[in-house]
């Protein structure tokens, strides 16, 4: 049967549909959506579909790197989603969510001060 999608276009439908948020899967996720739904069902030689999916995502001679942008070894992105982001790290700057580096020193003592005052109201 003739494929009616070639496979970089089957590998985009696939991460728009596995991740719906951040459109990123590893290889095996995206080869296993394409089987799933008959995407890309015509395949040549003996290389599993996940390599073919990472050769064409990443490699290809830089032909898809307008399409794809690869997050770790086993990880790709559709190029035109929003950047995954990481969690921030938790910082001592912050006192009961308030974020204190953009105070001067001062401001931030007085800041201190407030709160602390606000405690011992409470109690």
């Amino acid at each position: 049967m003739k494929n009616t999608l070639s496979l970089h276009e089957a590998i985009v439908i696939a991460l728009i549909n596995i991740d719906k948020k951040t459109f990123s899967a590893t290889f095996d996720e995206i080869a296993a959506h394409i089987d799933k739904r008959g995407l890309y069902s015509e395949r040549r030689g003996n290389i599993t579909l996940a390599k073919q999916v990472m050769l064409r995502s990443t490699k290809a001679k830089g032909a898809y790197s307008y399409l794809f942008h690869q997050i770790d070894d086993q990880t790709i992105q559709l190029k035109s989603s929003p950047p995954i982001k990481k969690k921030p790290t938790p910082t001592k700057a912050f006192m009961n969510g308030v974020d204190l580096s953009q105070y001067t020193e001062e401001k931030k003592t007085k800041a201190k001060l407030r709160e602390n005052e606000r405690i011992l109201r409470r109690r």
